[in-house]
C-alpha cells in the first residue's frame, strides 16, 4: 500500500497584515503570514532563536472570517497543506512561492469569536 500525506499543522501569530482580494472567477482569497519560532542552545550552551514566516493562504468562508476575526499578532492554529505555485516574471526568470493552504482554523486570541470549519 501507497501512502501519501501533505499535512501542516501549525500554531503561533499572525506576522502580517492580512490581505483579501476577489480573485477575476468571483474566488475570495485571504494572504497573510504566521510567524513560529524555535529556542535550543547550541554546543556553546548559548541560547539561540530562529524564527520562521510562513505564507498562509485561504479561500471562501475561510477567507471571510479570517478577515473578519483577525489581525497581526493575533494567535491562531492552521492546519492543512503546502503548495508550491510556480511562474515566469517579467524579466523572464521563473519564481517559486510555497504556501500553506488551509481549510481549518482555530482562533486563539481572545475576542476571536468564530467557530473554526464549515
Amino acid at each position: 500500500m501507497s501512502w501519501c500525506l501533505n499535512q501542516v499543522e501549525l500554531i503561533w501569530n499572525i506576522s502580517s497584515e492580512i490581505i483579501t482580494v476577489v480573485l477575476p472567477n468571483g474566488t475570495k482569497t485571504t494572504n497573510f503570514s504566521l510567524a513560529t519560532n524555535r529556542d535550543w542552545k547550541d554546543a556553546n550552551g548559548n541560547k539561540q532563536e530562529e524564527v520562521e514566516f510562513h505564507n498562509i493562504v485561504a479561500f471562501w468562508n475561510l477567507a471571510e472570517r479570517i478577515e473578519k476575526f483577525c489581525s497581526k499578532g493575533k494567535k491562531l492554529f492552521v492546519k492543512w497543506r503546502l503548495k508550491t505555485r510556480n511562474w515566469v516574471s517579467q524579466d523572464w526568470v521563473k519564481k517559486y512561492k510555497t504556501e500553506i493552504v488551509i481549510e481549518d482554523v482555530i482562533f486563539l486570541s481572545p475576542n476571536n469569536n468564530a467557530s473554526s470549519k464549515d
